[in-house]
């Protein structure tokens, strides 16, 4: 994502952050966002919203009417805030910083695993209750396939890196070796 829409974004993300501490509407917030965010996603509904012959209200009528009830009050009005600003793009951003200040709200680490082979969900789960130890806090998880690391593990939580594969214990011999 561009660091214009991120900047754009990043504001509207942290008003529904402070609204949904307030509200204790976590879980509410991240299921509208996440629907709206799908909708505005789609092709059709992007090539709608960037009709410029197409009136706001008439944009809001059809938005609405593929959302239905699956978007609430607020959610409808936060919308059409975004519609009538011109940034209604925004919102699968608004979407992903919103989910990330949740996180940190909530104490919520995000981690990326990356591992040469598949990993059980045993394994996942043994990996994932270690991490959660050394950090004290709970460890959502995405794990990625990576044969270039010929076998063991790298995982990557914010800014750091646990690297524990075949190929980056190569990578620091060599470097050993080079000194």
């Amino acid at each position: 994502m561009s660091t214009d829409v991120t900047t754009i974004a990043r504001p509207y993300a942290e008003a529904l952050n402070r609204l949904a501490r307030e509200e204790h509407a976590y879980d509410a917030w991240s299921t509208t966002l996440a629907f709206a965010a799908s909708v505005v996603s789609d092709s059709r509904v992007i090539d709608l919203i960037d009709n410029p012959d197409l009136p706001d209200g008439q944009k809001e009528k059809a938005l609405f009417s593929v959302m239905g009830d699956y978007v609430s009050l607020e959610g409808r009005n936060f919308i059409r805030l975004l519609l009538s600003n011109s940034r209604l793009h925004v919102l699968p951003e608004v979407y992903r910083l919103f989910e990330l200040l949740k996180d940190a709200e909530q104490g919520v680490l995000e981690a990326q695993i990356h591992t040469a082979f598949p990993l059980t969900e045993k394994q996942c789960d043994v990996l994932l209750k270690h991490l959660e130890s050394k950090y004290s806090r709970r460890v959502n998880a995405s794990v990625h396939e990576d044969a270039g690391l010929i076998g063991g593990v790298k995982i990557v939580i914010g800014d750091s890196v646990i690297d524990a594969t075949v190929k980056g214990q190569l990578q620091k011999m060599a470097f050993t070796l080079q000194r």
